[in-house]
């Protein structure tokens, strides 16, 4: 069966002519999904550099558990380092020893 022609020499029918255009309609579906599906390119890119923000943001919370570790180390009843202890009481609770003089200065208005 020679089947239609559409132009001499040019089977409708072919196996070839059907390869070469699901080939084509594939090409397009992926280069559609490649630029604007769900998983594109830009969306990729965004990701990757949310990505690293998140790690470098995790390795600075690493750091900080490190040394938050470390003072809960020190501050062990077996272990107490009283300098550590002294610095934490005068930052964090405002305390002063019973031979200082405390000063408290007015706040500077803007």
């Amino acid at each position: 069966m020679k089947g239609f022609r559409l132009l001499a020499g040019f089977p409708l029918f072919s196996l070839r002519n059907w390869g070469v255009l699901l080939l084509f309609v594939y090409c397009l579906a992926m280069g559609y999904r490649l630029f604007y599906g769900e998983n594109r390119l830009s969306e990729l890119s965004r990701l990757e550099l949310r990505q690293s923000r998140l790690e470098s943001g995790l390795a600075g919370l690493r750091f900080e558990r490190a040394m938050l570790e470390r003072n809960v180390e020190r501050l062990q009843e077996e272990s107490l380092d009283r300098e550590l202890l002294e610095t934490l009481l005068r930052a964090k609770l405002k305390m002063a020893r019973e031979d200082e003089a405390v000063l408290i200065l007015p706040e500077a208005q803007p």
